[in-house]
């Protein structure tokens, strides 16, 4: 009994220290946001769920039993690339990569392990100005790599600039500009969480976990403007959609469409389709609507190419019909007209928005909203008063059926429901809740999506035999 005790303190002892001491000199004291990743607890929630449910984990495991391990799975690495807890962050003017750093134990194996791995992903391995750390950037992967004796840091990106992970290196490998100070503000607050994943940027924090049945997600946001959404809006809802989400960004608030048309303007699709995004906002109050129910016909146009007696090249048009989603996207009307401004940019021709190139979004336009529509006729809806300036719905088996799109299938397969919102709770806060619900309540969400992804993998025709 006393060593059992003793066994229990000890343990959680060694929980208390780690909380903290995982933490301390991973973390740029610059960094803006950053994730933190409880492996250890994610990894002990899967443990209780295996003892409280044996029979699916036995099942499960017993159909991997022939496979071989690979030859270096227990070589030493010289780096642990299963720490306690995995931190990754962001650093302010750095845009778009996500940076992480790993202690190295042995800087030898790390250096024979590295060098080997960069090489299979074709990769060069070269010396900063100063040959104070080593760096590899291999670009296919969108992934850099940069370590000396003691740390590795990883910087991850859609796109990578040496230049803009080169001086994040240097101030974590060479300046040490990292968090040692346990009783620093951004320390305190990820220690004291206790979800499988936290989310810090400022004052905002949001959490997630994984539990039986379900992964749920739980946030509360600070907004600078006190109110900056509407605490009721009434919304035209599509009963029984498969996929149905709204989102009222509150034009109302200058700031909020000065920030859309930003983000939105970088963006190739409107300058491709001659449109001004300013324009489009002006004409839009910040509301969106998206909504899938079931399949329609649509007619389309091909137009094939052949010569004539005289070997000239001549097209020649035909029609088809084709079964596409039933898709409804509404827009909030400003006072000018959407609609004319398109048609205006020869963005419409026959009530029918040419940008999509897919399916044919008919724009029909009425006192309150501006419609895209994969339809002719009008979509029924219903009234909904509702304080969630931001709500997502979703049916998975019936969104699957609606789409039809054959790489959706595997994960779609094996979940059953998804429900997001946000709302305004106080002048400056902002409350996040949602989940996702897969097929067995009585098994953790991240069993069922490993082993059932697995046997998707295991029976897809594009597997090797």
């Amino acid at each position: 009994m006393l060593f059992a005790l003793l066994g229990i303190l000890g343990y959680w002892a060694y929980k208390y220290y780690n909380k903290t001491a995982s933490l301390v000199d991973r973390i740029h004291e610059d960094a803006e946001s950053v994730i933190k990743v409880d492996l250890h607890q994610i990894k002990e929630t899967l443990v209780w769920d295996a003892l409280s449910s044996p029979g699916y984990y036995y099942d499960h495991s017993k159909r991997d039993t022939d496979k071989e391990k690979t030859k270096d799975s227990t070589a030493d690495k010289g780096v642990d690339l299963q720490p306690y807890t995995a931190v990754f962050f962001t650093v302010k003017d750095v845009e778009n990569i996500v940076f992480t750093t790993l202690d190295i134990q042995n800087s030898v194996a790390f250096e024979t392990y590295i060098a080997k791995e960069i090489a299979k992903k074709k990769g060069t391995i070269q010396k900063d100005r100063d040959g104070l750390y080593r760096y590899a950037i291999v670009e296919k992967n969108k992934v850099a790599f940069a370590w000396n004796k003691e740390q590795l840091v990883i910087g991850l990106a859609l796109s990578l600039e040496h230049k803009k992970v080169a001086a994040v290196f240097k101030e974590i490998l060479i300046e040490e500009r990292i968090i040692r100070d346990k009783s620093h503000p951004l320390i305190t607050i990820l220690s004291k969480a206790d979800d499988h994943i936290t989310y810090v940027r400022k004052e905002d924090q949001i959490g997630i976990n994984f539990e039986d049945g379900m992964a749920t997600i739980e946030g509360n946001l600070v907004s600078k403007t006190p109110n900056s959404f509407l605490p009721e809006i009434a919304v035209q809802r599509v009963p029984n959609a498969s996929f149905q989400i709204h989102w009222d960004y509150n034009f109302e608030q200058e700031k909020h469409k000065t920030t859309f048309i930003k983000n939105l303007e970088k963006l190739s699709f409107f300058e491709k389709n001659n449109l001004d995004v300013e324009m489009i906002a002006n004409r839009t109050n910040g509301f969106f609507s998206l909504a899938v129910k079931g399949r329609t016909m649509q007619t389309d146009t091909v137009i094939t190419y052949t010569y004539d007696d005289n070997f000239e090249k001549i097209a020649q048009k035909s029609t088809q019909e084709k079964e596409v989603p039933k898709i409804h996207i509404n827009l909030g009307a400003e006072n000018a007209s959407l609609k004319e401004y398109l048609i205006d940019r020869d963005a419409v021709e026959q009530d029918v928005f040419k940008a999509f190139p897919y399916y044919n979004f008919y724009v029909k336009e009425g006192t309150l909203n501006t419609s895209f529509d994969t339809f002719k006729a009008n979509m029924p809806t219903k009234k909904l008063v509702t304080s969630n300036f931001f709500d997502c719905k979703i049916d998975f088996k019936r969104l699957q059926e609606d789409l039809n799109i054959p790489q959706t299938k595997a994960l779609f397969q094996l979940l059953d429901s998804s429900r997001f919102r946000a709302y305004q709770s106080e002048e400056n806060q902002i409350v996040l809740k949602g989940n996702f619900k897969g097929l067995k309540e009585d098994i953790n969400i991240l069993s069922q999506l490993f082993f059932g992804l697995q046997e998707v993998s295991k029976d897809s025709i594009l597997s090797p035999k």
